[in-house]
């Protein structure tokens, strides 16, 4: 199918972003170029390395 929009260079907000749904539609939305802040109540899980997103440090 034809994609008639791009995602890339856009920005998005996932919350629940450290593990089930909220991690997956991150990785979705990083594999088609957005740019990704993971926001979720458990701070350590969210700050660990997840080895299948890009990493890029950002302001808090």
């Amino acid at each position: 199918m034809k994609q008639t929009f791009t995602l890339a260079g856009r920005v998005a907000v996932v919350t629940g972003a450290a593990q089930g749904i909220g991690y997956h539609s991150a990785k979705m939305l990083c594999d088609n170029g957005m740019k990704v802040a993971l926001v979720d109540l458990n701070e350590e899980k969210v700050k660990a390395p997840q080895p299948k997103l890009p990493r890029r440090e950002g302001k808090p």
